[in-house]
């Protein structure tokens, strides 16, 4: 403060060619100004970034959650299509699957305002739907998951498989002997989840993010960048091909 006090005084001093600078009472009363000026614009500019930070904040929670509520139809719609198709055919197999929707639900009112969950228990919701889709393939579906046990307890936002294994439903060649395969391990500081069917693959529009149709997708890859160095990557190998990555 006081070599700011002197800086003051040399600069009215060869700026206006003020001898000696200015007096006491007035180099008070304008040091005071200057620094009282510059310490409130300091902090004005310190709160406004802090209740920008604060509102952005506030913005990406509000998008995740209603990107949540926009799944949580689509995904039941999905479903109750599955039971729709046995419900005359084979009541005993739809009252089945209406069951194992009814424990995916609960699972989902349960866990409705969490912002994240483990892996580990994201896949025990994965299994439980899966189990609805085994009812329409039987034996032609094989599914394998390998998880690293390290990334177990990471956290990342709910239903964020499911959209990604429906796609493999939905897009899979034939329903006969369709084949997924997802892995979910650490690398670099990120958790990876790839999941990969041996179906026809994603068409060219959708690969380049040109085609928004459908909600599941679409809706993932929103949800995904909204996570720190979150990265959706979509590619057809022998199938579609998804690659999942977000900071630990």
């Amino acid at each position: 403060m006081t070599i700011g006090n002197q800086c003051v005084s040399w600069f009215i001093e060869y700026a206006f060619n003020v001898e000696g600078g200015l007096n006491m009472g007035l180099g008070i009363i304008f040091n005071g100004l200057m620094w009282a000026t510059c310490l409130y614009c300091s902090y004005a500019m310190l709160e406004y970034r802090h209740k920008a930070s604060e509102q952005k904040l506030a913005m990406q929670k509000a998008k995740l959650q209603t990107l949540r509520y926009q799944l949580n139809p689509h995904f039941m719609f999905n479903s109750l299509n599955t039971i729709s198709s046995y419900i005359h055919s084979d009541p005993n197999l739809a009252d089945e699957v209406l069951h194992k929707l009814a424990d995916i639900l609960r699972h989902s009112l349960d866990t409705g305002e969490l912002e994240e969950t483990t892996i580990k228990e994201e896949i025990e919701l994965i299994n439980k739907y899966l189990e609805i889709e085994k009812v329409r393939f039987g034996d032609n579906l094989k599914v394998e998951i390998t998880v690293d046990p390290r990334a177990s307890d990471i956290s990342i936002p709910p239903l964020l498989l499911q959209p990604i294994f429906e796609n493999c439903f939905k897009h899979c060649r034939t329903i006969e002997n369709l084949h997924i395969q997802c892995r979910i391990y650490l690398k670099n500081d990120k958790v990876i989840i790839e999941v990969a069917d041996n179906g026809y693959g994603f068409q060219e529009s959708v690969l380049s993010f040109i085609h928004s149709q459908g909600t599941g997708i679409h809706n993932l890859r929103q949800r995904i960048e909204l996570r720190p160095n979150g990265k959706l990557t979509l590619s057809n190998q022998s199938g579609a091909h998804v690659k999942v990555e977000m900071s630990v």
